[in-house]
């Protein structure tokens, strides 16, 4: 094992990361977060923003944007989309299964400015999450877009991001 092995990869998953979190912060005093091993899934890259007070500060490396780079690749990611809480967590144990080059990107909505808590209606959910998954993937046809979901209201959203693309 080295310190840029990651977390996930080795079995690890977000009960698991809770319990890291709380040996972390028992043993070492650390001001962690789950989501920011949820970010930062190696020891070499949790202690890089744990070292740096603006990064430990950043929303995005918290666990807590829009999006939740789950595992880096190339070629054309997964996008997984959060289930009722708004957080794509659960997904980083499903990465280890995944080709070393796959890329796998969460979709989140996180409070208070998710498309949860800011849309009325669910069309505006999906046109909202539509947005971001054409930001970070803004060429290609709509074809190449891969959509993954524990969320049962998935089939709806996956099509409506398809008709709407």
């Amino acid at each position: 094992m080295s310190a840029s092995d990651d977390f996930f990869a080795l079995g690890g998953h977000s009960i698991l990361a809770v319990r890291l979190v709380s040996e972390l912060r028992k043993a070492l005093k650390l001001n962690v977060t789950v989501g920011q091993v949820m970010v930062s899934p190696s020891i070499e890259k949790l202690a890089h923003v744990l070292s740096n007070q603006d990064l430990a500060n950043s929303r995005e490396l918290s666990g807590f944007g829009s999006v939740l780079p789950i595992k880096q690749g190339v070629g054309t990611p997964i996008f997984c989309i959060h289930p009722a809480s708004g957080f794509a967590w659960q997904y980083t144990g499903f990465a280890r299964y995944l080709s070393q080059t796959c890329p796998m990107i969460g979709l989140q909505s996180p409070r208070p400015d998710g498309p949860i808590a800011s849309q009325s209606n669910m069309p505006d959910v999906v046109e909202q999450h539509l947005k971001v998954l054409k930001a970070r993937q803004p060429s290609g046809p709509l074809s190449t877009y891969w959509l993954f979901s524990w969320w049962r209201h998935c089939s709806w959203s996956c099509g409506s991001i398809a008709r709407n693309g």
